[in-house]
């Protein structure tokens, strides 16, 4: 089963995103990015070298983050970029965010990408999107297809069977996925999803250790992530 994000064509999802986010614009680069924003004119904070929008959609604000999605969709070769903005402004919560990025994930032939966004719409849902309920009523009987062999995926292992709980929400999943140290079968990016998904999902004890990841990291927007999560907490 593939656990990467989706990979859309760009042209497509900028489109998608110019629609799902009322066409805001943005003056930001993307995340990735951290060479030439003085350049550019924009405002750069001297310690972390991270522009002052970065700054507030990676603390939590989801406009912010909508924004620099829609930035970085601007880039060409950017998509990388483009989806993690997309998921942080999901992250930080909004109807019109956790929409956008499930449309995203559903439009995918991944997998796993198409269980998660399930997920994604369930919750924008519950914070009233009505686009999000109707989607969900057209693939609520949809199967899931392998994307080689066009095949009905079936779970067939107790591991497949966890990880599709864990993409669906489940928090004990999720949680199980995340404690499972680094090894032969599981690489530090394996497990460092799953502690994402268990975040995303809800569980304090997995926020604390994608937060403890995060500081970890050499990206100052990872660390400066981290700081999200441990609020989340709080």
């Amino acid at each position: 089963m593939s656990i990467r994000i989706c990979r859309v064509a760009l042209g497509t999802m900028f489109i998608l995103a110019m629609i799902f986010t009322g066409g805001a614009t943005a003056r930001e680069n993307s995340l990735s990015q951290d060479g030439n924003r003085e350049a550019e004119g924009l405002s750069v904070s001297p310690t972390s070298g991270i522009s002052h929008e970065e700054e507030n959609a990676l603390k939590g604000d989801a406009e912010a983050a909508s924004r620099m999605m829609l930035a970085a969709g601007k880039i060409e070769n950017n998509r990388a970029a483009f989806l993690e903005w997309a998921l942080i402004a999901a992250e930080n919560g909004g109807a019109r965010q956790e929409y956008t990025y499930a449309f995203f994930l559903i439009n995918d032939n991944y997998a796993a990408n198409r269980v998660r966004a399930t997920f994604w719409l369930l919750r924008a849902e519950s914070h009233g999107s009505s686009e999000a309920s109707e989607l969900l009523i057209k693939i609520r009987n949809e199967p899931t297809l392998n994307p080689v062999t066009g095949k009905q995926i079936i779970p067939t292992t107790n591991s497949d069977k966890v990880q599709i709980a864990a993409l669906s929400g489940s928090q004990s999943s999720s949680n199980t996925l995340c404690r499972k140290k680094s090894h032969a079968k599981v690489t530090a990016g394996d497990r460092r999803y799953w502690c994402q998904i268990a975040a995303e999902n809800g569980g304090a004890e997995a926020m604390a250790v994608y937060a403890q990841l995060l500081e970890a990291s050499d990206s100052a927007v990872d660390r400066m992530r981290a700081q999200y999560w441990k609020r989340k907490i709080s």
